[in-house]
């Protein structure tokens, strides 16, 4: 699968300026709008964070390791040779790459269930009067579209110490925005539906990595 820059740049740019059902809709019809694509684009995105996060460690390192998903399970001599030995920064890089994915499909996953539920007593229409089923490949795709930008948008705002918290705050609002509007496109379901599927939606995702994050602990990988 190649890769067209332009189009993904001009995806994401729309999305995340002029957002809006309308919007996704159009997206929703176009052929790239599949599992692969969303899970290239969150792997790509995972990628640049990931640079951007080990840059902000070198320039800054007092913030080094606490910006790191999981980094309150790993051991202190690893903390201490990752600052020490910046070769090991790789597993790091590593690690981002594939766990980005991991969460992304699980999160939406969950949503595309809850929304598939809620929507099974509705008829929902497709342009040329078929009955409309939301789809996990093309929901993901909806997501990623401004997910994946965002997710570089973030790591870049580490730079900026006086905005980064309230522009991250901002930034995460208007993420469930975008969310809502994604949502309601690729399964048209009544306001309040698509609120209450993309607030419970995390909380079972948070549920499961938190429960995840404990067994870890447990087993000896944070003591």
């Amino acid at each position: 699968m190649t890769i067209d820059l332009r189009s993904m740049f001009q995806t994401w740019l729309k999305v995340l300026t002029k957002p809006g059902v309308d919007v996704f809709e159009a997206e929703r019809l176009k052929p790239s709008a599949t599992l692969t694509t969303a899970l290239v684009w969150i792997v790509l995105a995972g990628a640049v964070a990931t640079l951007l996060e080990l840059l902000h460690a070198r320039l800054y390192p007092s913030f080094s390791m606490d910006m790191w998903p999981f980094s309150s399970l790993m051991p202190a001599e690893f903390l201490v040779a990752w600052e020490e030995i910046p070769a090991r920064s790789q597993i790091q890089i590593l690690s981002r790459v594939l766990t980005a994915p991991i969460v992304f499909i699980v999160s939406v996953g969950i949503q595309h269930l809850i929304a598939s539920q809620l929507g099974v007593d509705r008829i929902r229409l497709e342009p040329s009067g078929e009955k409309r089923f939301g789809k996990l490949g093309r929901y993901a795709y909806l997501n990623a579209t401004f997910e994946a930008p965002l997710s570089i948008i973030i790591s870049l705002l580490d730079f900026l110490p006086l905005l980064n918290y309230m522009a991250s705050l901002i930034l995460g609002i208007y993420l469930l925005v975008l969310t809502y509007f994604a949502t309601r496109a690729e399964y048209r379901l009544p306001r309040g539906r698509v609120i209450f599927v993309i607030l419970v939606g995390p909380i079972f995702v948070g549920g499961g990595w938190g429960l995840l994050s404990g067994v870890l602990y447990n087993s000896g990988i944070g003591s």
